[in-house]
């Protein structure tokens, strides 16, 4: 009896969970990737989050390419720029193929910062961007965040 009870109230307890469990949101690749291609932001915080730069996402050959820049808007020296391919990983997690320039006066003795190869960019929380996780300038110094909003 202890025994047919206690599986009643298993079932029971079951059963109510299952009602109130939260379905699971599942990631919708396609969807995603068309989000993507288009035109979209790019920051880099020595240049200023307040004036964004442009970036293009196009899909060719069934790949994502991305090429553009940011400007500074208080000299003709600051910027940053990428070129390359874009991967999808998750909605959180891009992985980025290509070139990445960096350039601010003050920093790297004022001499371009060229990043060329693999990198990764990554969405947390409510942020309304991914940012660059290899963010170490080429003068081992300072952190550059570049951030691409889609």
């Amino acid at each position: 009896m202890k025994n047919i009870i206690l599986s009643i109230i298993n079932l029971l307890f079951i059963s109510v969970v299952s009602v109130y469990a939260q379905p699971s949101v599942k990631f919708n690749r396609d969807a995603f990737q068309r989000n993507l291609i288009g035109q979209h932001g790019i920051t880099l915080q020595w240049v200023g989050w307040e004036h964004r730069g442009i970036v293009k996402v196009t899909e060719e050959d069934k790949a994502l390419k991305i090429k553009g820049f940011q400007k500074s808007k208080e000299n003709k020296t600051d910027s940053v720029s990428i070129d390359g391919r874009l991967e999808i990983i998750s909605d959180k997690e891009l992985k980025f193929t290509g070139k990445i320039i960096t350039t601010v006066n003050y920093n790297n003795g004022g001499k371009p910062c060229e990043k060329e190869g693999v990198y990764t960019f990554k969405k947390t929380g409510n942020r309304k961007y991914w940012r660059m996780q290899e963010m170490q300038n080429c003068d081992g110094v300072v952190v550059d965040y570049v951030d691409l909003y889609f």
